[in-house]
């Protein structure tokens, strides 16, 4: 599979190294994950809460004013009166109870009316400074007049007359249709050019029958500028809007109704559909498209959670609904996508990626470095096995490692000494001088040497008189004598039990062959001394020229044992 030890060694390590990089950075993006998640969750239910609370503050004080002009009937103080004898009887009386209930809003601003059955109507509109306005229509007047006034019956400047009759505006036909406390549409107000809800009450004789409404306008710019200025996320967002869909407040910056065209009174309110902000739009749709939702109570509040794919991520949504029984159909809708908390997470992987290159690059600093004093060393046993393999003898090997290798290398060596050379001459094993041959026959350009073949005379005769330790000893004697007379380039192999066979280099004549094989049998014919004995045992030598008398080793010592056959007939 692998190529080198090298690669075999180094890649897997560095492919452990690059997992348990990839592994953490996962291992941290899932837990980024869902940390986000868990964020984005605790901050949609934190912004709604505070919508609803928002909401429910700024909605909760017009019941209680209506209620302090004109008590629900039915209720008892003592044992004599019902509340609803408090109700007042004329517009003077009103107009003194609209004061004082105007006094119940905390802003500071309040627009409270009431208009009768009869046509007659007393409105107190307070701002924030001393000076308010009385809008009275008495039952013998056809308009409707305003003065500036500074508290109850008290008539100043007349700032103008309008005709104006309650019992054709819609909180007066919607309350009286109800019989009960009614919410209207959200509207914008001709006057102050902003978001308005008003809250009707219609207004009961003793006998339960209806002399009038009392209402009060709520202007929604203190709730619209809370949840303009929330800062939900980077690109979440929050928005209230009503049943039909008509955005009330949103977190976008964008205008909430057009008006029309100059002089005109109608004005276009924003849909949440038509939101310039894409991410209002996607929350909408998936409000109507009526998916499911998981459901958490809050501080007694239920709040529909849904999670969706937005345009660039996950969105985690939450819708909460804010209804009453007089009408009011809300709804408060938090949007937070998840890419908006996923920076912290991109960076902790970004930095994860950075440290598991940098554990790659000092893997594989460290991986080179140790694979680079194990691998020269197996190169060289590498080498060594194959110069063995084709009867060439090594460089001497690290045997002094005391390690695996080293144990290896002593093997090899111990391996080269009994394969190449013969233990007992000190000349080459027969193997190992035909892997030699086999290399010069195969080189270019063609290499010329003869062959000799060195037979021992009287080698037998010397181990059955003397023994075959005197006659190992001969032996080792003669080829110490063959090895002196031979050139750096020549080679020297026992081929048999007492046969010798040379490779003289560079030799390309007969006469060259006879002069080198004269002189090797003049040193063996000179008689040995070994233990106290006077010993001889002779040799002769024959010859054979490469490529003339052969192309193959055998052929070549075929030809030379022949002629060496023919000289020993000679000698006797």
């Amino acid at each position: 599979m692998f190529s080198s030890l090298r690669t075999a060694l180094l890649v897997p390590f560095i492919g452990v190294v690059v997992l348990v990089a990839l592994a953490i950075s996962l291992l941290s993006y899932q837990t980024g994950l869902k940390a986000v998640d868990e964020l984005s969750e605790q901050l949609l239910l934190d912004v709604s809460n505070r919508v609803t609370q928002a909401t429910t503050r700024h909605l909760g004080t017009s019941s209680l004013v209506l209620s302090a002009i004109a008590p629900d009937a039915g209720t008892s103080v003592g044992n004599t009166m019902s509340l609803i004898d408090l109700v007042p009887d004329s517009l003077p009386d009103f107009e003194r109870r609209l004061w004082i209930a105007s006094g119940l809003y905390s802003e500071g601003n309040s627009y409270i009316y009431y208009g009768s059955n009869a046509g007659e109507f007393v409105g107190v509109n307070r701002g924030a400074g001393l000076e308010a306005e009385v809008r009275l229509r008495e039952l013998s007047a056809e308009k409707r007049t305003i003065y500036v006034t500074r508290g109850p019956w008290e008539r100043g400047n007349l700032v103008r007359a309008d005709a104006y009759d309650p019992r054709t505006r819609p909180w007066f036909i919607e309350a009286t249709k109800r019989a009960a406390l009614t919410w209207s549409s959200v509207y914008v107000d001709y006057t102050t050019k902003a978001l308005t809800v008003t809250l009707a009450k219609p207004v009961f004789t003793k006998a339960n029958e209806q002399r009038g409404v009392v209402a009060t306008d709520i202007p929604l710019t203190a709730l619209t500028e809370f949840v303009r200025a929330l800062k939900v996320s980077e690109t979440g967002v929050a928005f209230i809007m009503e049943k039909n869909g008509n955005l009330i407040a949103t977190s976008s910056k964008e205008s909430l109704f057009a008006n029309g065209a100059e002089g005109a009174a109608q004005t276009t309110r924003l849909r949440a559909d038509q939101s310039a902000n894409p991410l209002i739009r996607q929350a909408y749709a998936q409000l109507q498209s009526a998916a499911n939702a998981r459901t958490t109570a809050v501080r007694g509040v239920d709040i529909a959670r849904y999670s969706f794919d937005g345009d660039a991520s996950r969105v985690h949504m939450s819708a909460t609904a804010q209804r009453d029984a007089a009408g009011l159909d809300w709804t408060m809708v938090v949007a937070i996508p998840r890419s908006d908390h996923m920076s912290n997470v991109r960076r902790t992987i970004l930095e994860n990626v950075a440290i598991g290159l940098l554990a790659v690059a000092f893997a594989l600093a460290v991986g080179l470095w140790v694979m680079h004093r194990v691998t020269s060393d197996v190169r060289r046993l590498s080498e060594a096995t194959r110069l063995l393999a084709r009867g060439q003898s090594p460089d001497p090997l690290f045997s002094d490692r005391k390690d695996e290798l080293g144990t290896i290398a002593r093997a090899v060596e111990e391996f080269k000494a009994g394969l190449l050379i013969d233990p007992l001459t000190g000349a080459l094993t027969r193997h190992t001088l035909e892997k030699r041959v086999a290399s010069l026959l195969h080189a270019t350009p063609v290499v010329n040497f003869a062959v000799g073949f060195i037979d021992m005379d009287k080698f037998k005769r010397v181990n059955d008189q003397y023994g075959h330790a005197l006659g190992d000893a001969v032996l080792a004697v003669s080829a110490q004598r063959i090895a002196s007379a031979l050139r750096r380039d020549d080679l020297l192999a026992r081929y048999g039990g007492d046969e010798f066979v040379l490779l003289l280099s560079g030799v390309t004549t007969d006469e060259d062959v006879a002069a080198r094989l004269a002189e090797i049998s003049a040193r063996l014919d000179a008689p040995i001394d070994l233990a106290g004995e006077h010993i001889h045992a002779g040799a002769s030598c024959g010859g054979a020229l490469y490529p003339r008398d052969g192309s193959t080793l055998l052929q070549l010592v075929e030809v030379a044992d022949a002629r060496m056959f023919e000289e020993k007939k000679t000698r006797g």
